[in-house]
């Protein structure tokens, strides 16, 4: 079912994007798939993390966190943060605004952490918008095990 499971889940289109956060000197930023639009109204989002990323104690320790939506031709970026590499960040030009990190991309929001839930092997971080970033271009597309861009 595992498999079967994986290979279903594979055929779902998302954008990519990375999420940064620091705490104390230490930043992490990881590849993440698993992001949503939660609420206009107050504006939130959703981010799903492997309980076992070093982004969890991060992201709890300073309560905020950046999630940049990647362009097309930032397959590289994704790579990086996809990496378990406790150093990745040094391979990438982060920016920071009032002491959090990000990235240039298509589009950045910047939270404040509003609630977290354990569920599974995941940890559900809930999000309060505080600001927002946007550039033109096209997003970069993971589908069916492969990065992908959308053809208009």
């Amino acid at each position: 079912m595992e498999a079967r499971f994986k290979d279903a889940m594979a055929r779902w289109a998302s954008s990519v994007g990375v999420l940064l956060s620091s705490y104390e000197g230490r930043v992490h930023g990881l590849t993440v798939t698993g992001f949503m639009s939660l609420s206009v109204s107050p504006p939130s989002v959703l981010v799903s993390i492997y309980e076992k990323s070093g982004a969890i104690d991060v992201i709890r320790g300073s309560k905020k966190f950046s999630f940049t939506v990647l362009r097309e031709d930032q397959e590289d970026v994704s790579r990086v943060f996809a990496m378990p590499d406790p150093e990745k960040h040094k391979r990438a030009d982060i920016i920071y605004m009032d002491g959090v990190p990000y990235l240039r991309g298509l589009a950045t929001v910047f939270c404040r952490v509003s609630s977290e839930v354990k569920l599974y092997d995941h940890v559900l971080f809930v999000g309060d918008v505080y600001d927002v970033i946007t550039e033109d271009g096209m997003p970069l597309i993971y589908f069916n095990r492969g990065y992908r861009s959308i053809r208009l």
